[in-house]
């Protein structure tokens, strides 16, 4: 990510966050939007594992990370493995995507702040220990409540 950002760097962290080209949750990739718009550098944290249509994003299947910028924001393709229904694929999915991203956050710049969304928890939930070790504020977003 280039560092041209007045305030610093916001990471969004959702497994379901997608561009606009999908039919899924796109809420981070419009705040990170206009967020970079007002001087902040935004890196989304997404599976590249696309959840509604149950198929990876184009270039992703064979890489861990696959990085790529678009209108001002740093979308960040996470692998996850593939699932059809909810069963222990599913389950899998959960748990290597956010094993990836503690992995992973420590081959990155540092943010200044995380922002964790709770569908599932366990993404939210490896974002908040990484701002335990990186000592930076961390968010939580709560969604999809009963």
């Amino acid at each position: 990510m280039k560092n041209k950002s007045k305030y610093g760097t916001i990471w969004f962290i959702h497994p379901y966050s997608v561009s606009p080209e999908y039919p899924a949750s796109t809420r981070h990739y419009y705040l990170g939007v206009e967020l970079a718009k007002r001087g902040w550098n935004i890196c989304i944290w997404q599976s590249a594992f696309i959840h509604p249509l149950k198929r990876y994003h184009p270039g992703t299947l064979a890489k861990l990370l696959a990085k790529e910028q678009r209108e001002g924001l740093q979308l960040n393709w996470l692998w996850g493995p593939p699932y059809k229904t909810n069963n222990w694929r599913r389950s899998l999915n959960m748990f290597v995507w956010p094993f990836l991203i503690l992995l992973l956050s420590f081959f990155q710049k540092k943010p200044r702040l995380i922002v964790g969304s709770s569908p599932h928890i366990f993404g939210a939930l490896a974002g908040l220990l990484v701002s335990k070790i990186f000592k930076i504020p961390f968010i939580f977003e709560v969604r999809d409540l009963p």
